[in-house]
């Protein structure tokens, strides 16, 4: 399902300090109505990438250093005809829309290469009924794929993989696994879907309210670190 958020993303290849953009994940949540996140990616040293590289180099070059930023609004904040822009067109796009913000938050969108800036409509699944059991099951984003904005996907289906694997080394009931995945997975979807609909909230109050939940949840990681 369409969430009606729309994301553009990008890489900004770095080699050294880059201040609060290296140093962890930030989210950026100016007036109502849009958003922004940042996370770094730092290898320590370049290695031999895999071959996926051959398919497009900018785009999927995992190797060297990178900070990933997202600019997310609702669709009809974008200009008509988004998904037929190519990188340079959606970067242009994108520095447009944050005219006046912080000058380095606008060094980050114009240093990333054109060919690792991309269009990403946010979808998400929904709740579906329970089936027959048999010999093949789901998990993952076959089953409850979700938004990025809680970053808890990859997590959930390590969460299917490790219950589908104790359910079969135990000799338990694949429904059981099935009927606990569903409660869960979708629980995870639905928390997914309200932190997407938070980060490109035009209402004054619901940005306070995300503002204050992403200082908690600052706070509770530095607590925990």
């Amino acid at each position: 399902m369409d969430t009606g958020v729309v994301v553009i993303a990008g890489k900004y290849p770095v080699s050294g300090d880059f201040g609060r953009f290296t140093a962890g994940p930030n989210y950026v949540l100016p007036p109502p109505g849009c958003g922004m996140f940042t996370a770094p990616h730092l290898f320590p040293k370049v290695a031999v990438n895999d071959e996926t590289a051959d398919v497009d180099p900018v785009l999927f070059e995992n190797t060297g250093s990178y900070v990933m930023w997202g600019y997310g609004a609702r669709t009809r904040r974008f200009p008509a005809g988004l998904s037929e822009l190519d990188g340079g067109g959606l970067r242009a796009t994108v520095l447009e829309l944050i005219r006046g913000w912080h000058p380095d938050l606008v060094r980050l969108v114009e240093g990333s290469p054109d060919g690792s800036v991309s269009h990403l409509p946010i979808l998400t699944s929904i709740p579906v009924k329970p089936w027959e059991t048999g010999p093949v099951t789901l998990l993952g984003d076959a089953v409850h794929s979700m938004t990025p904005f809680r970053g808890i996907g990859a997590n959930t289906a390590l969460r299917d993989a490790q219950l589908l694997c104790r359910t079969l080394s135990t000799g338990g009931d694949l429904a059981d696994y099935e009927r606990e995945m569903r409660k869960y997975g979708f629980k995870a979807v639905r928390a997914s879907a309200r932190s997407a609909d938070q980060f490109a909230s035009e209402s004054r109050i619901g940005r306070t309210m995300t503002r204050g939940m992403f200082r908690a949840m600052g706070a509770v990681a530095k607590l925990r670190g």
